[in-house]
Parts: C-alpha cells; sequence; structure tokens
C-alpha cells in the first residue's frame, strides 16, 4: 500500500492495552496509578474480535508486519491468542511484541508456539535499585527470567532502552553482549508524561561510545521493519541501534501506523490526524447513504435533521430500514468544529473515557445505549456523580433504537435536556453541571409485534392494542422531537434498481453550505444551527407571509399543534429554506416542514 507521499506502508502496531504493571517516570505519572481499570470499564478496548477484523481489512491493503504493543500487551490475558490469530491471517509475514518483561518468562514459549517471530523488551538500566526506582517495582530479575526464555524459546530478542539523562549505557550494552541481543537506544518522545521530559541526543551518544568501543559503522545488514539505524563498534560483537525520534528524521522512510487500543488508527504519532474505527465497527458511521435504497422520503428527512440539528423519530416495520438509516446520519453530519470537540473531550475526561494516545475527541459521537438501560446511566450519576449517555453523545447523536421498551422514567429524563442543552446531576456528594447538546434520534415499530400496516397483512395487534403501543411515548416528549417520519417496506423494485443513490458526500456538501449560512445567521450569539433558535430569533429570522401564515394556521388546528410543535416546524422550515439557499422562508418549505409533524401512526 501506498500513501500519498508514495511511500510503503506495510507495518501495523496495534496496541491492544493501555494497562500496565509498571510506572517509569518518562511515560506514566504517579497521578495515573489505577486509573486503567477505571476507564477500560468505561472505554474498553477493542475486542480480538475487533482487532481481527481491522487486521483482515489490513492485510487486503498491503500489512505484511505487526507489532503487539500496550501499555504493557502481557497483562491482557487474550494476548498470546492474537498473536495466533494474527499470524494465521494471509499474507502475514511477521508478528512482533513489545514488552516490559516482567511476564514475559511465564509466556515466552507459548508466544513462540503462537508464531510470534520477535520480543523486544523495555530494559533502561540493569541495576536494581535504579530499575526499581524508576519503574516502582522490583522486577529486575523477572525481566532478566523473561529475556532468557525467550532466547530459549527461539524467538528473536531486542532490547530497548530510553536514552535518559541517567542512563548508563556501557551497563546495558555490556548486558547485550553477555546475552548475546541488540541493543536499542531511544530518545524520549513527547507523548505522555515525555511531553515534558528534556533527553540528550543519540548523535551525542554515539559519539560517546566510541571512546569506549572504538569506530562505528552502519550496519549492513537490516535489522528488523523499524526506523532504528544500527551501527556496529569495532570491539563489539552485536549491533548497536538507534532510534532519533527528535532530533533524527525518518519520515521519508516511515513505514507503518498505528492503532491505540480503543481502536482509533493514528496516521503519524506526532499528529491527531487519523480515523476512529471503533465507530465503522460498532456504530457503522463510515456507512454511506448510497447503501440505502429506495426511502427518499426518509433520506430527505435524514438530510433536513443534519442540517439543522433536528431531532428525528423513524417510524416502520421490522426491516425497513431505520436502523440503517440512523447509522449513516454521522455520514453526513458537519466535522466537529476545535471548540465542539474541546466541550466533547471535557466530558468524556470527566467520564474517564479519553483515549491516552488520541485524548482529543475529533468525531462526533453516536451514543446507542440498549433499550435496558436505567434513568441513571442515561442521565448521569452515581455515587461520585459521572456522565450518562446524553452528555456522552454531546455534540453528536443519541440514537435509541426500540424506543417504547425504554423505561419511562428513563425515557422522562431527557425532556430537560433536549430544552436547556444541559443536565444537573444532584448528589449527597456533590453537584455536576453537563453540557448535553445532541441531536435525538429514535426508531420504533408501529406496535408491538412491528408489523401494523405492512402490506403482508402480518400484523396480529388489535386498534386498542397499536394505541396502547404507541402511548408508551408521553406527548410531551413526541412533542420535543422535531421529525416524525415513517418507514414504509422497501419494494422490489426499489431494491433491483440500477441507478445509484446520492453517496453521503454528495448530500454532506448541501449540509454544510446550509450550516455555513447558519454560521454567518448566529455569528456571535452562541448558537450553531437553527434547532437551538431562541424564541426571539425565530420572530426575526422565520417571517411568514401572507400564504405561509395561513398554511400555519390550518396546520396549527388540524393537527392540534403546541407552541412548542408550532416553533419547531417554523425551525424546520427555515433549514429547509437554507438548504434551497433562500433568504425567505416560502410557502413549499413550510408545507414540507409540516408533513413532518403529520405522522398518522402518533395521532
Amino acid at each position: 500500500m501506498k500513501d500519498q507521499y508514495g511511500r510503503t506502508i506495510d507495518y501495523l502496531r496495534i496496541s491492544i492495552t493501555d494497562a500496565c504493571n509498571l510506572r517509569c517516570r518518562y511515560c506514566m505519572p504517579e497521578s495515573a496509578a489505577g486509573c486503567a481499570l477505571e476507564q477500560a470499564e468505561q472505554n474498553p478496548p477493542l475486542t480480538v474480535e475487533e482487532m481481527l477484523k481491522i487486521v483482515h481489512a489490513a492485510a487486503g491493503l498491503g500489512i505484511t508486519h505487526y507489532r503487539i504493543t500496550g501499555g504493557e500487551p502481557l497483562v491482557r490475558k487474550e494476548c498470546v491468542e492474537l498473536v495466533q490469530k494474527i499470524k494465521a491471517v494471509p499474507g502475514t509475514a511477521s508478528v512482533g511484541i513489545t514488552t516490559n518483561g516482567v511476564r514475559l518468562a511465564s509466556c515466552a514459549r507459548d508466544l513462540k508456539a503462537a508464531g510470534c517471530d520477535s520480543v523486544n523488551v523495555s530494559l533502561d538500566t540493569v541495576d536494581a535499585a535504579e530499575f526499581a526506582a524508576l519503574t516502582g517495582r522490583d522486577a529486575l530479575e523477572q525481566v532478566k527470567q523473561g529475556i532468557c526464555a525467550a532466547k530459549e524459546a527461539g524467538l528473536l530478542v531486542k532490547l530497548n532502552a530510553v536514552h535518559r539523562k541517567e542512563l548508563h549505557a556501557q551497563e546495558l550494552i555490556e548486558f547485550a553482549e553477555q546475552e548475546k541481543v541488540p541493543v536499542r537506544f531511544i530518545e524520549v518522545m513527547p507523548v505522555g508524561a515525555g511531553k515534558s521530559y528534556v533527553g540528550p541526543s543519540n548523535e551525542a551518544l554515539k559519539t560517546e561510545l566510541e571512546q569506549w568501543y572504538g569506530a562505528c559503522t552502519p550496519d549492513q545488514e537490516k535489522e528488523g521493519n523499524g526506523p532504528a539505524a544500527y551501527v556496529r563498534y569495532e570491539k563489539l560483537s552485536m549491533p548497536v541501534g538507534f532510534i532519533s525520534a527528535i532530533h533524527g528524521k525518518f519520515c521519508g522512510s516511515c513505514n507503518r501506523v498505528r492503532l491505540t487500543s480503543r481502536g482509533f488508527l493514528k496516521l503519524c504519532l506526532c499528529y491527531e490526524n487519523g480515523v476512529d474505527l471503533r465507530e465503522v465497527l460498532q456504530n457503522g458511521t463510515a456507512a454511506d447513504l448510497r447503501d440505502v435504497m429506495g426511502q427518499e422520503n426518509a433520506r430527505r428527512a435524514l438530510e433536513i435533521a443534519a442540517a439543522g440539528g433536528h431531532n428525528l423519530l423513524l417510524i416502520g416495520s421490522p426491516g425497513s430500514g431505520k436502523s440503517m438509516l440512523a447509522r449513516r446520519l454521522p455520514s453526513i453530519l458537519p466535522d466537529m468544529t476545535r471548540q465542539e470537540s474541546l466541550q466533547t473531550t471535557e466530558v468524556y475526561s470527566v467520564a474517564g473515557m479519553t483515549d491516552p494516545s488520541h485524548p482529543l475527541v475529533t468525531q462526533r459521537p453516536f451514543r446507542s445505549p440498549h433499550h435496558t438501560a436505567s434513568p441513571v446511566s442515561l442521565s448521569g450519576g452515581g455515587t461520585v456523580p459521572r456522565p450518562g449517555e446524553i452528555s456522552l453523545a454531546h455534540n453528536g447523536i443519541l440514537f435509541l433504537d426500540e424506543l417504547p421498551e425504554f423505561d419511562k422514567t428513563a425515557l422522562e429524563t431527557l425532556r430537560q435536556p433536549l430544552e436547556d442543552g444541559v443536565v444537573t446531576i444532584t448528589r449527597v456528594s456533590g453537584s455536576l453541571t453537563l453540557p448535553s447538546r445532541f441531536m435525538l434520534v429514535c426508531a420504533m415499530n408501529p406496535c408491538r409485534c412491528g408489523w401494523y400496516g405492512h402490506p403482508s397483512g402480518r400484523c396480529t395487534c388489535s386498534e386498542s392494542q397499536v394505541e396502547s403501543y404507541m402511548r408508551r411515548i408521553s406527548g410531551p416528549l413526541l412533542d420535543r422531537i422535531d421529525m416524525h417520519i415513517e418507514v414504509p417496506s422497501v419494494e422490489y423494485e426499489a431494491m433491483r434498481r440500477k441507478e445509484k443513490p446520492e453517496t453521503s458526500a454528495q448530500v454532506r456538501a448541501r449540509v454544510n453550505a446550509a450550516r455555513e449560512l447558519q454560521k454567518q445567521r448566529f455569528s456571535g450569539t452562541g448558537v450553531s444551527c437553527n434547532a437551538y433558535m431562541t424564541p426571539a430569533m425565530i420572530g426575526q429570522y422565520c417571517l411568514l407571509d401572507q400564504a405561509g401564515e395561513r398554511l400555519m394556521k390550518g396546520a396549527f388546528d388540524r393537527l392540534g399543534l403546541t407552541g412548542r410543535s408550532h416553533d419547531r416546524i417554523l425551525r424546520m422550515a427555515r433549514t429547509i429554506a437554507d438548504l434551497d439557499a433562500s433568504p425567505d422562508i416560502q410557502a413549499a418549505h413550510l408545507a414540507e416542514a409540516i408533513q413532518y409533524r403529520s405522522s398518522t401512526l402518533l395521532k
């Protein structure tokens, strides 16, 4: 696989956990101790199955070399299993692991049997007291035993040492000579606690080593697949490697990408660029609207909802495509602004759900809690107040599938945040106010059996049962959902239609254009889109002509609208006008908005 600079990318590093059984000063501050478990519970790492899906996709793109990292990968019990399964993927040339070596002795043979080719052991000192002071644990002998066990198992072993000011390079090199393994010196990377650490350059160390071991010459044999530059000294039998992450330049020969434990694919270690593959795996947010055949009315509703930030309810029988449509909504939403990213990151930080290797949330959240979710899990709470789903969805989407199956008390917790954009959690230990400005997207069947109104006539529910099912959703909550869309069963002709529907990119271009108009309209007000217009703004920007006034009055009387639903229709009409780049709301814009509030199933 070639990137845009013509470099061959054939190497994937996979972090399988953020947890570690050491606390190295240059890597993890003391304040991080004990946080790994809590973070894992709130935002667990990818499963083995999810990682393998990514590996299979990577293999299809030309990735042939893999390295398992962490955290400390051997603290995760599935590590050996993962190595075995990656090695079995067609096209895999090598699988290696980078470890601190504390647990290596007990699993070296298993790793070799699983197909592991190499082990890189992080070892910064061979002095027991210094090791304990640096790592927070007296485990040097365990590491040494792990190195011996790995060699005996037939694994290719290398030592990695971080080039610190306190480094005793001679002692490490002599140990490496004794064990007949290469040692590599790595400049401190500006990540984690290393952001504030200033270390010396590898070039200075290379020159210093010449005083002890004689002149050095570049090693003619390539050692592994990484960026290390190896040299050979006259008095040493083993090569010495240098990874000059700060002072060196190896971007031109870079051949790798990195996958964090929570599924973010980093294209470069030093930048935030990348792709959230967890969203792709779990929520299908990378899916495209072109996958949806037929359902033109629902597709149009999604476009309007995305353009104005409106809430949406999809009603239809099983298989009509409700969930499919909902999960494609993120693909047409505008990118997050810097301010939105910072706001959302703050919420995830409070929840302990940020990815240490990619702390800034750059993808709009798509939260999809199960219908068994409790009121606390939605609104937030606990002994120590923590954000719930409605805050975790801030600046993104909260998707509630099978809406009537949710606990009614839980659903009612949505009412105030939908109006105010914030939720306040009060407990004995304190009070916490969190932002909760999200798009609410819901899906439901028209009745308990799911087939009411279906052409097949399969519905077994009586009219009273249908009404009872619909009444599970309170009127005040429905009133806060802008668009009520009936999603009919897909016709055969639509499924077999040869012409392809519009792509998400095409729709998104119109959404972005409409959002740009809104950005200019609401500049300096704190309002980001039409859905959040205040009553005063509605009076200013949603003026109707005489035809529009007559149409609005007729709808108000016929549909029994409330003041809230009246305002929501006007907000939608404004969005539809923006999609047409119209400065005024025309009667056609208003008529289309009204039809999205006139579902026969909800009467």
